[in-house]
């Protein structure tokens, strides 16, 4: 039978869940505990987490997505409401804050995305605390190097989005959730059934307000944050399902253990069903604009339709976000991480308390997108990056969990040390081969061209309507309006956000407009981007050959930029 997680009084850390699998005749093979180590190995997992997410992290121009977030964040608050419910598709929580961030450190690259360098950091923090509180400081501290040589978490942590806000947010709302479960102990009457504790506990009402607020930043944060209620309150049924079908009023634990099942904790139950209430509450002056953004993704959405490779795909670039071209290594390396992390799900589950649901925070979201996406697409990697946390916290029980059936201590140091190692050098692999990668949308090199080339009464044309927002951003800084010629620049089919849609789809009916634009104009400027999807047929490309002569073209990652002439 598999031993249960209670500690030897004194061994590895006092009040708290020993790792699965762990013998109770022998102390750790590393005792982190101590209070040493700790604070070594988290002030090097924010240390080094720190370094890589402001490491160049201004080497790049702004992206399309950026640029907006930038755009809305400098408009005055009552503007940016109405801007992102009528054409975004996120909740403003994030563009509320970046506005104040920007009022103090400036608009540039590197101020801009200094904010989501510094929320990721903290996160690491974060689901240390959650790991230790799970299943001890050992745990914790590999969770929190995990979440720090993350190549997915530091990529997004060097972008002006919401996704490492939206993170942090899920890993303290789910901290709050770990420390009401453990104060229910697990739904019981009365509270407990004198299994090991979680970790020391401070009272329910900082549980309560910390699990209502962190759940509501999170649905003001992202519209897929829904699924974490969801998730959260299918554990808590489930539970209470269980306890009241239970035979003879007793239970069977995972490890095999029999305790009183009957009637769950009725007074816990009623606090969190007001715990839900207030949420709802709290959320419920953005559900109209979220009716609003969801018709308006349900009538047309860039995101393809998953398939099962889709849906595994983004559970490995989770684990281990790799260049797509190299397929052998990553997919090498993803089913590994991937394995290990499926072990420690089971350990969770055979543990003497079941601590399994914790998958159900990945699981959940996961089917929920998936399910979501046969009405219209929503699944991808950022809309999936906040439920990371708890895989990877269930990859550092598993990398515990292997390392810790060894019964000589010295082999069990160098087994433990080993995957660390391991993991260190195949996520900073995968960091060195983002950094390395190509930038995004050139919009620097964009804007540069057409100031160099710029001539009296030129008129500048976008494909894609809000490509002029990125544009303008680094035109401004290379171009003095005041001091040079006069500069038109409308966007296609319509002008920015004239048809409430953030990139309209140009039609043949709106090529009418386009000849009206050209009319008696001797240069004309088109900027491409996002082609595929603003003009799939080619239509102002078409047009303009038609009417006039392409006389020079400069290919730009992710922008082109075409000089017409003539008239």
């Amino acid at each position: 039978m598999e031993p249960d997680l209670a500690l030897p009084e004194g061994s590895w850390e006092e009040g708290q869940v020993r790792a699965p699998g762990l013998a109770r005749d022998r102390p750790p093979a590393i005792k982190w505990g101590e209070a040493g180590y700790r604070r070594l190995a988290l002030a090097a997992a924010l240390t080094l987490g720190l370094v890589l997410r402001l490491y160049r992290i201004g080497a790049h121009g702004l992206w399309i997505d950026e640029a907006f977030s930038v755009w809305l964040a400098r408009q005055p608050l009552n503007e940016m409401l109405g801007w992102v419910r009528e054409v975004d598709h996120h909740p403003p929580l994030y563009y509320s804050m970046l506005s104040g961030w920007i009022s103090v450190c400036g608009s540039g690259e590197s101020a801009v995305r200094a904010l989501s360098a510094l929320v990721g950091t903290l996160n690491i923090g974060v689901i240390y605390l959650l790991g230790r509180r799970l299943c001890g400081a050992w745990v914790g501290a590999v969770a929190a190097w995990v979440l720090a040589l993350s190549p997915l978490h530091v990529r997004y942590a060097q972008e002006a989005r919401m996704y490492t806000l939206l993170t942090l947010f899920a890993s303290l709302a789910l901290y709050a959730f770990l420390h009401l479960w453990r104060k229910s102990g697990g739904l019981d009457q009365g509270g407990g059934d004198g299994s090991p504790a979680l970790g020391p506990a401070t009272g329910l009402v900082p549980g309560w307000l910390g699990y209502v607020i962190f759940t509501t930043c999170m649905l003001w944060t992202h519209n897929t944050a829904v699924f974490f209620p969801v998730a959260a309150n299918l554990i808590v049924f489930a539970r209470a399902v269980v306890r009241r079908r239970s035979k003879h009023g007793l239970m069977r634990e995972p490890g095999g253990a029999l305790r009183s099942g009957g009637r769950p904790n009725s007074r816990w139950l009623r606090r969190w069903a007001a715990a839900q209430g207030a949420v709802l509450i709290l959320w419920s002056p953005w559900i109209p604009a979220l009716v609003v953004q969801a018709v308006d993704v349900y009538r047309r959405f860039w995101l393809p339709a998953p398939e099962l490779t889709t849906v595994a795909s983004i559970a490995g670039v989770l684990l281990w976000d790799f260049p797509a071209e190299r397929l052998l290594t990553p997919l090498l390396v993803s089913t590994v991480l991937a394995g290990t992390t499926l072990y420690g799900l089971w350990h969770l589950s055979t543990s003497a308390r079941g601590r399994a649901w914790i998958g159900a925070f990945f699981l959940v979201p996961l089917v929920g997108q998936w399910a979501a996406s046969a009405w219209r697409p929503i699944l991808a990697e950022h809309t999936m990056i906040w439920t990371s946390v708890p895989l990877y916290l269930m990859l550092a029980v598993g990398i515990r969990a292997l390392t810790d059936r060894v019964e000589s201590r010295r082999a069990s140091r160098l087994l433990q040390a080993a995957p660390i190692i391991a993991l260190i050098a195949v996520q900073g692999a995968a960091v060195g081969a983002y950094y390395a990668a190509p930038v995004k949308e050139d919009w620097v090199g964009a804007a540069a061209l057409v100031a160099e080339h710029l001539a009296p009464e030129d008129t500048i044309l976008f494909s894609s309507s809000w490509g002029q927002i990125p544009f303008d951003y680094y035109l401004a800084q290379q171009y003095n309006r005041g001091a040079g010629p006069e500069v038109a620049e409308h966007g296609l089919p319509v002008d920015l956000f004239d048809r409430g849609v953030l990139e309209p789809e140009m039609t043949r009916q709106d090529l009418d407009r386009l000849q009206e634009l050209i009319a008696g104009r001797r240069r004309v400027w088109l900027i491409s981007s996002h082609a595929w999807y603003a003009d799939p047929e080619g239509l102002v490309p078409s047009a303009l050959r038609r009417r006039m002569d392409l006389e020079r073209r400069w290919a730009l990652p992710g922008v082109e930029v075409r000089l017409y002439t003539g008239g």
